[in-house]
């Protein structure tokens, strides 16, 4: 079943893949998206420590080509927005660009310049709400639950847009 959306081409940062990996949705990404590209320095900021399990989901996405590594032409495009942002982020940002791609970033700051920069930028709980109205799962809830058993914070405000957004 292919339900690939209006959103191509797609350039993650590393926040997003861990929430994806936590959440096992890699073959559900390459559903939504034709290409999910992501530049050296998210690569090696997910795999810094594998003895994370999502670093090893992470590692096993490249394996099986959910998701492609691409390295970035504009060195000084990333080392400019490496003055405010993470290198992951700036990587993520600069190759985006460099591609005509959406960003997907979870992190406000990053969001805001990717924006700045004239990008679409998505998130991870985009990714979720995608995969629910295409059906290609079945609740959004347990999700959500488990990334925050995981750590994440999530805004009461958000869990409830999230869910309505999602029919449940």
């Amino acid at each position: 079943m292919t339900t690939k959306n209006s959103i191509n081409l797609v350039v993650a940062d590393t926040s997003p893949l861990i929430a994806i990996a936590i959440m096992e949705l890699f073959p559900v990404l390459n559903e939504l998206f034709e290409q999910v590209i992501v530049p050296r320095a998210v690569v090696q900021e997910c795999l810094h420590d594998l003895s994370k399990a999502q670093s090893k989901v992470i590692q096993q996405a490249l394996k099986h080509k959910w998701i492609k590594e691409k390295k970035v032409k504009d060195t000084e495009h990333c080392r400019l927005l490496g003055q405010i942002l993470d290198p992951g982020e700036a990587e993520a940002i600069t190759l985006a660009k460099e591609l005509n791609a959406t960003a997907l970033i979870d992190e406000k700051a990053g969001r805001k310049v990717a924006n700045r920069e004239g990008l679409v930028c998505i998130g991870s709980l985009y990714v979720l709400i995608k995969a629910k109205q295409t059906g290609l799962i079945q609740a959004v809830a347990p999700l959500l639950n488990r990334l925050i058993e995981h750590g994440y914070y999530l805004d009461q405000k958000l869990i409830d847009t999230v869910l309505d957004a999602s029919n449940e």
